[in-house]
């Protein structure tokens, strides 16, 4: 089998009604020695590889195979994990790659819209929904399941909380809105605490944020009507980043959508209460809320309780504090 079409079966396996049309584009991101390594990587082994044994299979000099396996992490082409003490290296697929490029690289935006939306499209449906399918019906009967990307929504406070506490701050661009640029959000909003900080920046990658940096940022996002997701466990398991969302690129808001999990994933914990009598009427609860809980009728605002999501939006800016978020467990 020839090595394109190789690495494409055990890296990015296309539906065969999308190959031809992707096909070309995909090859722009990689070079030759990449592909050979995945290709014989996974030939050798379907589970991590030593340095020695990669540069086994390279025959590169001990210096170029590093470099190489270097160049593959940062690209998003293999991952490192220890076993047994030892550092070892395995392929990724094409989804970390694929988000990779757009989040760190140049080059997206000269890729076809065509082509585009059926990389994101094929993202939304491997990468998302069918990958997390099998959680659906357990998060449904209230069992636990592994850890989910974008797990809880948050409100201002908590994420402010997040920053108060970490020590190393780098921001990079939403993977799922670069991706998918279904709106005009900002796109430079993702970002990463302590240990992710630090991996970014020994990566080269990122741009590194002071604390009050990060704290002015997230407080301009939150008014610019980014929803906060993260997980709300961070003080048991430790900082790592946090996402400034908008409902109709991220991925896992869609795919919760679709596997009915609304409100489950990303999880919501609170529940804003409206008192009418306060309300001066103007509007910018249903211009700030993403998920319809607001409506202008007859002249008059009513709120939907049952569409609520409970990121805060609408609280954070109400003029007249007829807004507040009531805690519920989820």
């Amino acid at each position: 089998m020839p090595l394109v079409d190789e690495f494409i079966k055990v890296f990015a396996p296309f539906p065969d009604r999308a190959q031809k049309t992707v096909f070309p584009y995909l090859l722009d991101l990689f070079d030759e020695n990449e592909m050979k390594l995945v290709v014989s990587m996974k030939r050798e082994s379907d589970t991590p590889l030593s340095l020695d044994k990669i540069q086994c299979i390279t025959g590169l000099s001990e210096e170029e195979n590093k470099k190489l396996i270097d160049r593959c992490i940062v690209r998003g082409i293999l991952k490192n994990r220890k076993v047994d003490g030892e550092t070892r290296y395995f392929s990724t697929m094409m989804p970390r790659r694929l988000f990779t490029h757009v989040t760190f690289e140049e080059g997206w935006n000269d890729v076809p819209l065509n082509v585009r939306k059926i990389l994101s499209e094929w993202m939304h449906r491997i990468y998302y929904f069918e990958r997390y399918s099998p959680m659906a019906e357990k998060m449904k009967r209230g069992e636990p399941v592994q850890r989910l990307p974008n797990e809880d929504i948050l409100l201002l406070a908590e994420v402010l909380e997040m920053v108060d506490a970490a020590h190393t701050f780098a921001v990079i661009k939403c993977n799922c809105r670069a991706l998918d640029q279904h709106c005009n959000y900002e796109v430079e909003t993702c970002i990463r605490f302590d240990h992710e900080a630090e991996n970014l920046e020994r990566k080269g990658l990122g741009k590194k944020l002071t604390k009050d940096e990060a704290r002015k940022l997230i407080i301009r996002l939150n008014k610019a009507g980014h929803i906060h997701t993260a997980s709300n466990k961070w003080k048991e398991e430790g900082l790592g980043h946090l996402c400034n969302c908008c409902n109709c690129c991220c991925y896992p808001f869609r795919a919760g959508v679709e596997l009915g999990l609304e409100k489950l994933w990303p999880r919501s914990h609170y529940v804003a209460e409206y008192e009418e009598d306060k309300c001066i009427q103007c509007g910018l609860c249903v211009s700030r809320c993403q998920f319809g809980a607001y409506k202008e009728e007859n002249g008059r605002i009513t709120y939907y309780s049952e569409k609520c999501w409970g990121c805060g939006l609408c609280s954070d800016t109400c003029p007249s504090e007829a807004i507040t978020m009531s805690p519920f467990d989820n």
